[in-house]
């Protein structure tokens, strides 16, 4: 478990930091206008998109002495992390065109070598854990895991490398020198401990069968008729168009609507964080009580939804109204808003982190689901086609991320008023967005139809002895 949880560990500090930056970094510090930094994106989403059920299904019907999974997860962790730092390293100025293609190249190369990396190692977990609540404590592991990730990768980079402010090119390239860093240290650990873990002559015959496209189509139907996969794909293509609408604006919403530095932003992290972690740790206290994880699931994201609007539609309504209800902004770490921006924060990470768990435990059940149905074990294909389908409804967002900034203004915004308008733009997006998206996803997640029992039953048909993880 230690083994397999230090590889989020590397994964998270990497997702966050280009949540984060990317956008930002190549439409405010290099100039790329945003709408073709989204296309970027969009382009090279695509790529990993289609590459993903291609490696999931490999890596499912792949054979080496080491395993099905770790040759996957050995050759793409320094693809991965170098091309992290290029994207940073790299600044073609020449065109605009020169550098959106370089943003494309570098963007989808580090995709595809990540997905090499993530998907074997996603589905390592789910061969050694199958009961229904070892999958839940796995996950909920799994973000505490990533958690402490997101602070060894982005504490440095908030305390040291951005300095004072977000417009240091430097400071960028070394924060990717240190994301990439931590992702070779924990990820490349995690491999190499893990090189003789997995057991492939414990999985059944059906789980070794070679590659074939004549075999693939057959599992790929099967999968997107199954009504409990369909759910959480509807749910997942839902929050994919609000992810990729509101994905890379977090700098933009910190920087100019709540006015925050980098150091702000790094002592916030002592009280955000923890949310997730407590969100992890209540989970887990639960298992004992036997919850069913699709119910859980929907409180926890109703819950989301119905509070996330009110802290930022306060300060949107202050700009445009002219009205006071939040404390006023600039004034630094510990402030009253400070506080309170931590406070809201801590419980959507806890709300929504608990969410994830759930869904991630859930996705996770339907592997047994499908193995009744084709008599063939597929881990990695039952989470790469969901990536897959996602991946590409999400670029629809995406695209219109780089508008909507666009729109907002801060393609033309010059001043700090003009700036702060624009970002109150994007703050209203994000409210109707996360709103509508997070209702219709409610309302998708509650057509699940696996319940422990049901999982349970077939652990049993499939002969798996519940006492032995492997």
């Amino acid at each position: 478990m230690w083994y397999w949880l230090a590889g989020n560990a590397g994964n998270a500090g990497i997702y966050e930091f280009l949540h984060l930056f990317l956008l930002y970094f190549y439409n405010q510090i290099l100039g790329l206008p945003a709408y073709l930094a989204s296309l970027a994106i969009a382009i090279s989403i695509t790529f990993d998109a289609v590459s993903d059920p291609m490696i999931g299904y490999l890596s499912d019907r792949f054979r080496h002495p080491l395993g099905r999974r770790i040759p996957f997860m050995l050759v793409s962790v320094i693809p991965t992390a170098l091309c992290l730092i290029l994207l940073f390293a790299l600044q073609l100025e020449i065109s605009h065109f020169a550098l959106f293609s370089q943003m494309v190249l570098l963007t989808s190369l580090f995709r595809v070598a990540h997905t090499a990396y993530n998907i074997p190692r996603e589905a390592l977990g789910l061969e050694l854990y199958r009961n229904y609540d070892e999958r839940t404590v796995l996950w909920s592991n799994s973000r505490i895991a990533g958690t402490a990730g997101v602070g060894y990768s982005l504490a440095p980079v908030l305390l040291f490398f951005m300095a004072e402010d977000w417009s240091d090119p430097k400071g960028y390239l070394w924060s990717a020198v240190w994301v990439s860093v931590v992702f070779l240290g924990y990820s490349g650990y995690s491999t190499w401990r893990m090189r003789y873990i997995e057991v492939e002559y414990k999985l059944p015959p059906s789980a070794n069968k070679t590659p074939s496209i004549r075999e693939l189509w057959p599992e790929i139907k099967s999968l997107t008729t199954n009504k409990s996969w369909l759910a959480l794909f509807f749910a997942m293509m839902f929050f994919g168009l609000n992810g990729g609408l509101n994905g890379g604006s977090a700098l933009y919403l910190n920087n100019h609507l709540w006015h925050w530095g980098p150091q702000d932003l790094f002592f916030s992290g002592f009280i955000q964080l923890p949310g997730v972690v407590a969100a992890a740790i209540f989970i887990k206290a639960l298992i004992d009580q036997r919850f069913d994880k699709k119910r859980l699931a929907i409180h926890l994201a109703l819950a989301a939804v119905l509070t996330s609007p009110i802290f930022i539609g306060f300060r949107v309504i202050d700009i445009h109204y002219d009205t006071d209800i939040l404390p006023p902004t600039g004034q630094g770490a510990f402030s009253f808003l400070w506080w309170l921006f931590c406070l809201n924060a801590f419980v959507q990470n806890f709300l929504w982190s608990g969410f994830w768990i759930l869904i991630a435990s859930m996705f996770s059940d339907i592997v047994e689901d499908e193995q009744k149905k084709t008599e063939t074990r597929s881990e990695a294909l039952v989470f790469s086609a969901n990536n897959f389908l996602n991946k590409l409804v999400g670029n629809i967002g995406i695209l219109g991320s780089g508008v909507m900034i666009t729109w907002a203004g801060f393609d033309i915004a010059k001043t700090l008023a003009e700036k702060e308008l624009a970002a109150s733009y994007l703050g209203l997006i994000f409210i109707l967005s996360g709103s509508i998206s997070g209702l219709l996803a409610i309302l998708t997640i509650s057509r699940y139809r696996i319940t422990r029992s049901i999982h349970q039953n077939h652990l049993e048909d499939l002969g798996y002895n519940q006492t032995d993880k492997s």
